[in-house]
């Protein structure tokens, strides 16, 4: 089973077929980690709410935006 099969929003992304190194819930949708990258889907997993982009991206985590 890949990631894609529960969560199509990763269908086209580094996540589609894995490895994902960490995955967590955060109550409006799942976060996805591979090396230096991330993305987050909805709670459906339908839909990308941050399309992938690099963890250090600016305005993914506001509390450490300086």
């Amino acid at each position: 089973m890949t990631a894609s099969a529960n969560w199509p929003a990763l269908k086209g992304t580094i996540f589609e077929s894995g490895p994902i190194e960490a995955a967590v819930y955060s109550g409006s949708g799942f976060w996805f980690f591979q090396g230096t990258q991330c993305a987050k889907t909805n709670t459906e997993g339908t839909g990308l709410l941050v399309n992938v982009t690099d963890i250090t991206a600016g305005g993914n985590w506001p509390a450490l935006d300086t």
